[in-house]
């Protein structure tokens, strides 16, 4: 499932494994219309599918919203997998948030409290998170 602003590219991936080797097609939920890879663009389509599988869909806009299906096929039977597409409204490109006050080194007792200390700010304001040695 992916959340995608208008006017963007979004890619959704189908891998399949099989002997014989699956036929992949998709689908948009409600639609008649079926997408192969390498199948010839249609004029005005904004969707095509790769040689691996998978959909991409160009100049994202709210109508593209709703689920896909992949399917692989063999003579042994077919799968299928749904993927969700959600748009939002563009988004302007903003700054990247900026710490104003991070963490100083201190010295402390065996025991002691330690206070550490970050402010930031940015449009959206940002959520601060700690690590230690890259965990939570």
């Amino acid at each position: 499932d992916q959340i995608v602003a208008q006017g963007r590219t979004v890619t959704f991936p189908c891998e399949t494994k099989g002997n014989p080797q699956p036929a992949v097609f998709w689908q948009k939920e409600g639609s008649q219309n079926l997408l192969f890879p390498n199948q010839p663009q249609q004029p005005n389509s904004r969707c095509s599918v790769s040689p691996t599988g998978d959909l991409t869909i160009t100049n994202i806009q709210r109508s593209d919203a709703g689920y896909y299906i992949c399917q692989a096929l063999t003579v042994a039977g077919s799968i299928l997998a749904k993927a969700q597409l959600e748009v939002t409204d563009v988004l302007t490109d903003r700054p990247p948030p900026i710490i104003l006050q991070g963490p100083a080194n201190q010295t402390l007792a065996v025991d002691g409290t330690a206070l550490l200390k970050c402010k930031a700010t940015g449009d959206p304001l940002p959520v601060i998170s700690w690590l230690k040695e890259g965990f939570t």
